[in-house]
Parts: C-alpha cells; sequence; structure tokens
C-alpha cells in the first residue's frame, strides 16, 4: 500500500473526510476536537460548530486529518 492510499484511508470515510478542529474559548484557551464530516470545506466548518463540545468556544482552525496537537503549556511547561 502505498503512503498516498493510505493516507486517503486515514482521512476520507465514504463521503465524509476526518477534520481536527482547534477551538478558542472566551478566555483564549484551545481545544482540540476530531470529527467526520462534508468534503465540502464550508459545510464541514458550520456543521463542526454547531457540534463542538463547548458553547462559549469558536471553531477558528480546521485541519484536514486526525492531527495531535500539542502546545506550548503540552510540551514546555510540563517539563519543568
Amino acid at each position: 500500500m502505498t503512503t498516498a492510499s493510505l493516507r486517503g484511508i486515514l482521512l476520507y470515510i465514504g463521503e465524509k473526510v476526518i477534520y481536527t478542529a482547534v477551538f478558542q474559548n472566551t478566555q483564549g484557551e484551545y481545544s482540540f476536537e476530531t470529527h467526520v464530516s462534508s468534503h465540502d470545506r464550508i459545510k464541514a466548518w458550520r456543521d463542526i460548530h454547531e457540534k463542538r463540545e463547548g458553547e462559549n468556544s469558536c471553531l477558528v482552525l480546521l485541519i484536514d486529518g486526525q492531527a495531535s496537537v500539542r502546545t506550548f503549556n503540552d510540551i514546555v511547561d510540563k517539563a519543568e
């Protein structure tokens, strides 16, 4: 299996796409969620924003695929 075909398996589920969504709340804190939604990014953006876990959060980034996202606090602050 090629890398491109493996990427396709991980990214696409039928007519849907896996996305990593980055949200920011009113305190400026980030949260990350994985969603499956439409190939149409405008539809996906709206769909994922509606399904968000935190009512007081705003979708700020939409990344194709399932990403392992780490912040400065996750990595640097915990190392000390």
